[in-house]
């Protein structure tokens, strides 16, 4: 499987689009309120987030030729979304009382 595969670049790109959107709208905040542009952290969470769209682009299209590039593109703009609410919605151990 070729990682430029076509509805793997698709759902990278709806990634990238979402973490862009993102960017905008921090600019319109005043500046108190704005991320630090120049952190690493700022950073890692945008490259992150690409790639859960990747993985996630690459897990339910490796083979198929089925879909239109909008579906590619929109699953790689919820990809980060989903594994965040996944992951929220794992229950936590409970242990028992001694």
């Amino acid at each position: 499987m070729n990682i430029f595969h076509q509805p793997i670049v698709c759902c990278i790109l709806g990634a990238v689009a979402v973490q862009l959107l993102g960017v905008m709208d921090a600019c319109r905040n005043p500046v108190n309120e704005r991320p630090d542009f120049k952190s690493l952290r700022f950073y890692t969470k945008f490259v992150a987030s690409v790639l859960i769209a990747g993985i996630v682009g690459y897990i339910y299209f490796e083979d198929t030729n089925t879909y239109n590039r909008i579906v590619y593109f929109h699953t790689g703009a919820s990809a980060p979304l989903l594994i965040r609410s996944l992951a929220a919605s794992m229950p936590t151990v409970v242990r028992p009382k001694e």
